[in-house]
């Protein structure tokens, strides 16, 4: 069988269309390498971020800061405390005075108290009671809302470890006609948030 002639015009084509076919062949792999290794990039980035926050959220120090913000859960309570004295809008409530009841309950950390058993690390009930009494029977105030105010910022005023402070105010004869055992209010004072007359 006779072979076939190939001129050398057809010969130059072939190889320009080979050339053509691997020349886009390579530019079509530079493109999906350059492609992989940017994915490649963003997600070990991505990873290290990730790493880096779980990080910092563990961290002893993050830890510390997170405990630090909770609020002292144990409770120092004066109940009962009863004083007279001349609180009241009506002339004879300040003339004659009245029995007032004052119930007290302070917030505060008593760990360090529990391990050295000394009253210095602790609030002193004595000299509590003291201040309570002395904004209960001091200046006569026409509300017993204003004398439960003053009451709750004088502790927090004194003992600095106490975070917050609820007083209650009752008095137990009031001039309505109607059987009432006692009327009273209750406030709320905290060492975060509220400003300290």
């Amino acid at each position: 069988m006779r072979g076939r002639v190939v001129s050398p015009l057809l010969r130059v084509a072939v190889a320009s269309v080979t050339d053509a076919a691997a020349s886009s062949d390579a530019s079509r792999l530079a493109r999906v390498a350059r492609s992989a290794a940017a994915s490649s990039s963003s997600s070990s980035s991505s990873s290290s971020s990730s790493r880096r926050a779980f990080a910092s959220s563990s961290s002893p120090a993050a830890s510390s800061s997170s405990s630090a913000a909770t609020p002292p859960v144990d409770k120092i309570h004066m109940r009962g405390m009863v004083f007279h004295a001349y609180h009241g809008v009506l002339p004879e409530e300040k003339t004659l005075g009245q029995k007032f009841v004052v119930d007290v309950a302070m917030s505060t950390c008593l760990r360090a108290a529990e391990a050295s058993d000394d009253i210095g690390d602790t609030v002193d009930y004595a000299r509590a009671f003291d201040v309570v009494k002395g904004e209960v029977t001091g200046a006569s105030r026409d509300l017993i809302e204003c004398v439960g105010g003053r009451v709750a910022s004088a502790l927090l005023r004194t003992f600095p470890s106490v975070a917050d402070v609820r007083v209650g105010v009752r008095k137990p004869h009031v001039a309505v006609e109607g059987v009432l055992e006692s009327l009273g209010v209750e406030v709320f004072r905290s060492r975060v948030g509220d400003r300290l007359p």
